[in-house]
């Protein structure tokens, strides 16, 4: 077992779903922001948020992996960074 290989990951929970990220892409986990919807754009893009400065655009967890959200869950927003463009979850 020395020689297993180690995976780190931030685990979060979307609805029933336990879920993670691998901990070299997520950037930040920022507490839940009121989202600018963007007109003409799908259902999972939650919209924008401002973020010291700079647009993030957000999805909606949920409605892309069709979880329930439940009752009571604050949510937050986990930033990650793929291919040089941050998105928040």
């Amino acid at each position: 077992m020395a020689n297993s290989p180690t995976l780190h990951a931030v685990i979060f929970r979307i609805g029933a779903l336990n879920c993670a990220a691998p901990a070299g892409i997520v950037r930040e986990i920022l507490p839940r922001l009121p989202a600018t919807r963007i007109p003409g754009v799908a259902e999972v893009v939650e919209g924008l948020v401002n973020v010291r400065g700079s647009l993030l655009p957000v999805l909606d967890g949920h409605r892309l992996l069709q979880q329930e959200r439940r009752a009571g869950d604050e949510g937050a927003i986990v930033v990650v960074e793929v291919a040089g463009r941050r998105y928040g979850l």
